[in-house]
C-alpha cells in the first residue's frame, strides 16, 4: 500500500503544482485561454501549423489570451494594433526568454537572443552603425556584391536550358554568398572558400535541427533525457562559431583602421573605440560585439533565400504580376542597364510587389518569442514579468478586416488610385518586426531583396512547367517555406550594358 501511495504522490505533486501555477497566473493576469494539460500545457495542441492554431484560438478568446508552453507561462498577441502597441510600448516586451538554445549561442550574449539591458542596447547600436556605414559608403560595396550575385544566379538559370528545376539551392547559395562577402570581404571565387562551405553546411544543419523544435527550451528538465540532441545542437553552434573566430583572427592580423574592408573590420574598429571602463560597466566584450557576425549570417542567409524562393513561385504562378513588374523595370532602366538602388524610389509597383510577397508568404509567422521585462499591461490585460510572449504575425498579414482578401496575391493593395504607394496600407505591414527587437539589418535585407528580385526578373521570364498548376500552401518548419516546386526559365532578349 505504501508503494502505491508513494507512486501516486510522485505523479500527483507536479500535476497539482502545475494546476496551482496556472491558476495563480490566470488570477494575476486577468487573462483567459484554452484548457491545457498539466506539465505539457498546450504544446500537444499546437499541431503542424501553430500560427493557424493561434489564429483559431483568437476567434474564441480574443486578441490576447493565455496559454502554457511547458514550463513557461505564455500569452499570444494577435492583430496589427495590439502587436504594434506591445512592440513599441517602452521596453516592456523587449526581453528574450532564457531558452537553452539562446544561452548556448555565444553564451546568450548576442543581438538575437541576448538579455535586454543597457549592454544589449549599446551592442545593437554598434551593429546598426557599422552596417549602415558599410552599406552607405561612397562606393557602395554591397550593391556591387549583390549585382555580381545576380549575374551568377542568371548564368546558373540559363545553364538549365529548357529543363525544369527547383531554384532553391541556387538561391540559397546566392543569399549565403552575399552575406558572407558583406561580413568577411568581397571575393571573386567564394564557392572555393572552405570556410564559406563550412558555414553553409552548419547553417543548413542548424535550420534542419530547428525544424523539429527544441523541447529542452520549453521544458528545461528534459535536458537530462535527451543528451544526444543537446550535444548535437551544441556541436552545430560550435562549428559556426569556429569559422567566425577564424575569420576574425585573419582580419585582426591585417586590420587597418584607415581602410575598413567589410563588416568584420567595422566591428573590430567599433570595439576598439569603446573605453575599457565603459565596456566593463555595460558588461560588453570584444567577443560579444564580434558575435554580431553569427547573427547576421544566420538571419541573412536563410531569410533572403526563403523570400526569393517564394518570390519565384508567386511570380511564376501569377504571370500578369510578373509582366507588370518587368514592364516597370524596363520603363525605368530602358533595358540598357541593370536596376540600381537609386531606382527604388521611382518603382512603386515593384515596391508594392515586394511588400505583397512578404505579406503573402509571412515567412516568420511567430518570429522569435519575446519575454516581458516587468509587470505591464496590454489593452485591458495585466501581464506579469517574465511571461513568454508570442506575436502572431500571421494574424496581422492575413486579417480580413485589414486586407479584405488576404488569401489572394494582389500587389495593387499597396497602391493608391494614382498608382503610388499607399502609406496607410504599408504601415499595416511589419515584416521585420518593430521596436527594440526590430531586425537590425532590415535596410540591408530590403536592399538585397530589391536588387536580386529585379535583376532576375529583368533577365529571366519565370514559368511553371504546367499552366495553372501551383500549390501555394506553405510548410511550417519554424519558418513558412514553399512546398517543393519546379520552374522553367526563358532568357529575355536584352541589350544590357556592363555596369
Amino acid at each position: 500500500m505504501d508503494e502505491i501511495t508513494t507512486t501516486a504522490t510522485f505523479y500527483l505533486i507536479p500535476i497539482l503544482l502545475a494546476v496551482v501555477v496556472v491558476y495563480l497566473l490566470t488570477k494575476r493576469s486577468n487573462l483567459h485561454g484554452p484548457f491545457g494539460l498539466p506539465i505539457l500545457g498546450h504544446l500537444t495542441f499546437l499541431g503542424k501549423n501553430p500560427h493557424l492554431t493561434f489564429t483559431k484560438w483568437r476567434r474564441q478568446y480574443g486578441d490576447v489570451y493565455q496559454i502554457q508552453m511547458g514550463s513557461w507561462p505564455c500569452i499570444v498577441v494577435n492583430g496589427v494594433d495590439l502587436i504594434k502597441q506591445a512592440l513599441t510600448q517602452a521596453d516592456d516586451f523587449s526581453g528574450r526568454p532564457g531558452f537553452f538554445s539562446g544561452r548556448s549561442i555565444t553564451g546568450g550574449k548576442n543581438i538575437a537572443f541576448g538579455r535586454f539591458d543597457n549592454g544589449w542596447i549599446k551592442h545593437r547600436k554598434i551593429a546598426s552603425g557599422v552596417l549602415y556605414s558599410f552599406a552607405n559608403a561612397r562606393k557602395n560595396p554591397v550593391e556591387e556584391i549583390i549585382k555580381q550575385e545576380v549575374c551568377t544566379v542568371v548564368e546558373m538559370f540559363k545553364s538549365k536550358g529548357d529543363n525544369c528545376f527547383d531554384p532553391k539551392e541556387i538561391l540559397l547559395f546566392a543569399a549565403a554568398s552575399v552575406i558572407y562577402q558583406i561580413c568577411y570581404g568581397k571575393t571573386d571565387h567564394v564557392e572555393y572558400d572552405e570556410e564559406f562551405k563550412s558555414l553553409i553546411t552548419s547553417s543548413t544543419d542548424f535550420n534542419d535541427f530547428a525544424k523539429a523544435g527544441n523541447p529542452v527550451d520549453m521544458m528545461p528538465w528534459l535536458r537530462v533525457f535527451f543528451p544526444s540532441k543537446v550535444n548535437r545542437f551544441l556541436n552545430i553552434v560550435e562549428r559556426m562559431e569556429r569559422v567566425r573566430k577564424q575569420k576574425v583572427d585573419e582580419h585582426k592580423n591585417t586590420f587597418d583602421a584607415n581602410n575598413l574592408r567589410d563588416v568584420t573590420d567595422g566591428l573590430i574598429a567599433a570595439a576598439q573605440s569603446i573605453p575599457e571602463v565603459e565596456m566593463a560597466e555595460l558588461g560588453l566584450s570584444d567577443e560579444q560585439i564580434l558575435s554580431t557576425l553569427d547573427n547576421l549570417f544566420g538571419a541573412g542567409f536563410d531569410t533572403i533565400a526563403n523570400t526569393l524562393h517564394w518570390s519565384l513561385l508567386l511570380l511564376a504562378s501569377f504571370p500578369d504580376v510578373q509582366e507588370k513588374l518587368y514592364q516597370e523595370i524596363c520603363d525605368v532602366t530602358g533595358n540598357t542597364r541593370s536596376p540600381c538602388l537609386s531606382d527604388k524610389s521611382t518603382m512603386s509597383y515593384t515596391e508594392a510587389t515586394c511588400s505583397e510577397i512578404m505579406r503573402f508568404s509571412c515567412i516568420f509567422p511567430l518570429a522569435l518569442p519575446h519575454c516581458t521585462t516587468k509587470d505591464t499591461r496590454i489593452g485591458t490585460y495585466n501581464i506579469p514579468e517574465e511571461t513568454l510572449v508570442f506575436f502572431n504575425f500571421h494574424s496581422l498579414t492575413h486579417d480580413k478586416d485589414t486586407w479584405g482578401d488576404p488569401d489572394a496575391f494582389r500587389p495593387s493593395r499597396f497602391l493608391d488610385d494614382d498608382g503610388q504607394i499607399d502609406k496607410n496600407m504599408m504601415s499595416r505591414l511589419i515584416p521585420f518586426s518593430a521596436g527594440r527587437r526590430r531586425c537590425v539589418a532590415e535596410f540591408l535585407a530590403r536592399m538585397e531583396f530589391f536588387l536580386l528580385l529585379t535583376g532576375i526578373v529583368q533577365t529571366c521570364q519565370i514559368k511553371v512547367p504546367t499552366e495553372g498548376v501551383r500549390d501555394l500552401e506553405p510548410l511550417f518548419e519554424m519558418s513558412l517555406r514553399p512546398k517543393p516546386f519546379q520552374i522553367v526559365v526563358r532568357e529575355r532578349d536584352l541589350g544590357l550594358e556592363k555596369d
